[in-house]
């Protein structure tokens, strides 16, 4: 089997350091699947790369797989400051293998910065953040894995998908600050928060979707709008908010929004699709509000929410169609960066607050 080797480097996060632990990532189906680390608490950490975002995340997981393989890593992960998170030789037993690689060749991704989490439970793991140096990773690699970011309640963590077990108090928070990245801080626990969200959540209740994407193997974060008669869904694979035809006429209309009209070539030199529709730059503040969710808990897109300048000074909608009678809707990064997400895996619901940024 065909390994993808990462080495988290020491490196010093507020008062620790991260001692050195060699992980073996693995292929499947084009998507990046993880290493998990089984703990003496039952529950593991699944560790996945995001290339869409350029960040190395873990996660506090319950696995189930039949197909495991039993590998004791060559290192030890210790947070020294925080005596409920600790990983010794006895408790990081068990390393989960994956098939079906893609590629012949290894590569090594190297670790660049490490931050730790900020709010614990006793029932739960912390959630470092750790970056990652793509400079030595081969662009056909980017190009297949880059994009497929999912949220999704699935068996295993595709990109950074998320999968947590539903034991009470498991609650995790994702600020999303960046523009195209999510580059935020996580955190899980019954008082998971961050000082960059408003203290206000609205509540929603989860509801279960089909997965949509090729490999993606299970469900998204979804809700339903009482206000737009449709399922929203949570995705980190788009920088779009894909909405219905109607919707999306009114405010193609309202902005006069156009096609970029050069012709774009692939590596063959054949026409690609027009990436961006165009807008003029002073439609921001006078571009349609959208609103969904529900008359109790309101959501709203403004202009300066989808409609984004660009470091040439032009600027883009950042809204898509959805494809015909089709009933939900998609809010990629337009949405995200707006506002901050609470999952609730016990009591299955989705909050949000706006970032104060």
């Amino acid at each position: 089997m065909v390994s993808f080797q990462s080495v988290i480097t020491a490196i010093c996060s507020l008062s620790s350091c991260f001692p050195q632990l060699d992980l073996n990532l693995y292929l499947q189906d084009e998507y990046l699947l993880t290493a998990n680390l089984s703990l003496a608490s039952n529950q593991s950490l699944t560790v996945a790369i995001d290339f869409t975002s350029n960040a190395f995340w873990v996660f506090a997981a319950q696995q189930e797989n039949k197909n495991e393989t039993k590998v004791l890593p060559s290192g030890v992960f210790t947070i020294r400051n925080d005596n409920q998170v600790i990983f010794d030789k006895n408790s990081t037993s068990k390393l989960l293998k994956y098939a079906k690689p893609l590629y012949e060749n290894d590569f090594n991704v190297t670790i660049k910065y490490a931050r730790t989490v900020i709010n614990l439970n006793n029932d739960l793991v912390g959630i470092p953040q750790i970056g990652v140096d793509l400079s030595n990773v081969s662009s056909e690699l980017s190009n297949i894995i880059g994009g497929s970011g999912l949220f999704g309640i699935t068996p295993d963590s595709y990109a950074n998908s998320i999968s947590m077990s539903t034991t009470q108090g498991n609650l995790l928070l994702l600020y999303t600050p960046t523009y195209g990245k999510t580059g935020g801080r996580l955190a899980t626990g019954t008082r998971a928060t961050d000082v960059r969200c408003d203290l206000n959540f609205l509540k929603y209740s989860l509801v279960e979707t089909e997965a949509m994407y090729k490999g993606s193997g299970g469900d998204y974060f979804a809700f339903n709008s009482s206000l737009t008669q449709s399922t929203m869904i949570l995705s980190t694979m788009t920088s779009f908010v894909y909405v219905p035809d109607d919707l999306f006429k009114k405010i193609e209309i309202a902005t006069r929004a156009v096609w970029d009209t050069r012709r774009f070539k692939d590596g063959e030199h054949k026409p690609k699709f027009k990436q961006h529709m165009l807008v003029s730059c002073n439609m921001i503040k006078k571009a349609p509000n959208i609103r969904f969710g529900s008359s109790s808990a309101p959501l709203l897109l403004r202009g300066k929410d989808y409609i984004k300048q660009t470091a040439s000074g032009y600027c883009i909608l950042k809204l898509r169609k959805m494809p015909e009678h089709k009933g939900f809707w998609i809010l990629g990064y337009p949405f995200l960066q707006k506002y901050c997400v609470k999952i609730d895996f016990h009591g299955k619901t989705v909050s949000f607050a706006k970032s104060k940024t």
